[in-house]
């Protein structure tokens, strides 16, 4: 793996960078302090085909960025010959492990064929829910809708390679948040919101059908928002 600080490149690879990525493109756009407080603890790291990114079952705080390439996702601790899954560009990788303080569900490699080049963030900054000290409130909601519009794209990809009805029942769950934008409930029900889809990606990610291409994902943060509601019920029993 070959890794280099973003700050060495140019202004317009950072940007060519960033425009790929949803949450970064938006941010530059609407705070460019909080822009440039992410940009000191990010990398762009460049993986040889076949090479692991990050292993099941271990734990960190950084959040990735495709760019690049492709990027494959296997059920168990060493790549396999199948994949589960694979990432184009513009997907995200290890929010959740990030804002649930998880461990990793999945190892990642870069694909055989072109390996992958992605942007990687050090999201210790990210604290608990309620701590602004370094991440402003709408910077933590414009991360947070990333992360449910990335992991609800996952998911309805899955649920065209699958007959089973069930994830689309799951899915149908989902409620928009109806209160005011931008303030600390919105950030709670999203929170609550990505705990629920991250319930519903590992459960079907040993389900779906193998070596599923997930496209370039073109969303921007808009309000594809909402909560799992018996999910969480159930998980909390």
């Amino acid at each position: 793996m070959q890794k280099k600080a973003i700050s060495k490149y140019s202004p317009e690879e950072i940007q060519r960078f960033v425009g790929q990525i949803p949450f970064f493109n938006d941010l530059r756009e609407t705070d460019k302090i909080q822009f440039e407080r992410i940009m000191q603890e990010t990398q762009v790291q460049t993986f040889a085909p076949g090479e692991v990114i990050l292993r099941k079952a271990t734990q960190d705080k950084t959040f990735y960025s495709l760019i690049k390439g492709k990027v494959d996702v296997f059920p168990d601790f060493e790549p396999s010959k199948k994949a589960i899954s694979q990432l184009s560009s513009g997907q995200i990788i290890g929010a959740l492990g990030i804002i649930n303080d998880e461990v990793r569900s999945a190892t990642l490699a870069a694909s055989k064929d072109e390996g992958a080049t992605l942007i990687a963030t050090d999201f210790t900054m990210m604290g608990e829910l309620d701590d602004f000290s370094q991440l402003s409130l709408g910077t933590k909601i414009s991360f947070y809708n990333s992360v449910v519009n990335n992991i609800r794209w996952k998911l309805e990809v899955y649920k065209k390679n699958t007959d089973d009805p069930t994830l689309a029942q799951e899915l149908q769950l989902l409620t928009p948040f109806d209160g005011k934008k931008g303030l600390m409930p919105e950030l709670e029900h999203l929170a609550e919101h990505a705990e629920m889809l991250g319930c519903l990606l590992d459960s079907w990610n040993d389900v779906v059908e193998a070596d599923i291409v997930l496209p370039k994902l073109k969303l921007t943060n808009t309000d594809k928002k909402g909560v799992l509601a018996s999910l969480f019920k159930r998980n909390k029993k």
